[in-house]
């Protein structure tokens, strides 16, 4: 599946629409997971319409908020379990570029996303530092 001169892997090529909606969190998970385990060095970005709300480096958390909807406070058996998901999958990227495409933000000179309001968080970082820190191109 993976080249082996790749140095980023991009968790969008592999999983069809959204990685962290509902119906694709089991096979990013699944992915993520085989590839952090069999190509450790590999750096893992995923792409999300998601936003990074909040970093827990207490607890090695992401929360993601997806148009407000304030997912943290649905708790349902379902919601906790999805939310968990995110978190555990967020934990083993590298780096996670949040926010929807906006065509009218869109700018063809940042590095890496389309539009301005995307924002590529350096994952292990905000965990260390317990608050969002953007990765540096």
């Amino acid at each position: 599946m993976l080249k082996s001169n790749d140095e980023r892997i991009v968790i969008n090529d592999y999983i069809e629409n959204d990685p962290l909606s509902e119906n694709n969190l089991d096979k990013t998970l699944y992915l993520v997971n085989e590839i952090r385990l069999s190509s450790p060095q590999k750096s893992i970005w995923l792409y999300t319409g998601y936003k990074v709300i909040s970093v827990d480096s207490e607890y090695g958390s992401i929360i993601f908020d997806r148009d407000n909807e304030d997912i943290i406070k649905q708790f349902t058996y379902k919601s906790v379990i999805n939310h968990n998901k995110r978190i555990n999958i967020a934990s083993m990227c590298d780096v996670i570029v949040d926010g929807r495409y906006v065509d009218s933000q869109r700018n063809i000179s940042l590095s890496y996303r389309g539009s301005q309001n995307q924002r590529l968080i350096d994952v292990k970082q905000s965990l260390q530092k317990g608050g969002i820190v953007l990765w540096q191109t």
